[in-house]
């Protein structure tokens, strides 16, 4: 079963994804809210396959081996830090993140969602309180991203 994770990114180095993550219900109203973001910016809510961002011991690392390491449990209620104790990020997982918009850039879309761009949109409650949770993160300093598992 498919399920997708709001996840705050509390630390750069090492990696650190937060505890606050949140699970996301039904494919439909994830799919929904994803293309509502999409249409104020294509990267606001960048989204990234959970299976790709393992990888083997540092010293075994190389570009084959993305989605070959120990894979985390996203729904346990702990940081999951990406320091290679017992995760290491894989090279197309650091790719990936290094092109996530910053917090910063994050924040000034969201806080656009006020402006014309988010008047275009009609937010269900449930979509306005994960908006509500995004601004909180990236005025924290905590840029966001959606991690899909498979």
């Amino acid at each position: 079963m498919t399920v997708y994770w709001l996840t705050p990114i509390i630390n750069q180095e090492p990696l650190t994804f937060g505890a606050g993550r949140v699970a996301l219900p039904a494919v439909p109203k994830v799919e929904a809210f994803r293309q509502k973001l999409y249409d104020v910016h294509p990267r606001l809510l960048s989204m990234v396959k959970a299976g790709i961002l393992p990888s083997l011991e540092e010293e075994d690392k190389d570009s084959s081996s993305c989605g070959e390491g120990t894979e985390p449990e996203w729904d346990n209620a702990m940081d999951l830090v990406w320091d290679g104790s017992p995760y290491t990020l894989s090279t197309c997982g650091m790719a990936f993140l290094d092109r996530l918009p910053s917090a910063a850039e994050q924040l000034a879309l969201l806080e656009s969602l006020n402006g014309d761009e988010g008047r275009t949109a009609v937010w269900t409650e449930e979509e306005s309180m994960w908006i509500h949770l995004l601004i909180e993160w990236t005025r924290q300093g905590m840029p966001f991203l959606l991690v899909r598992e498979d």
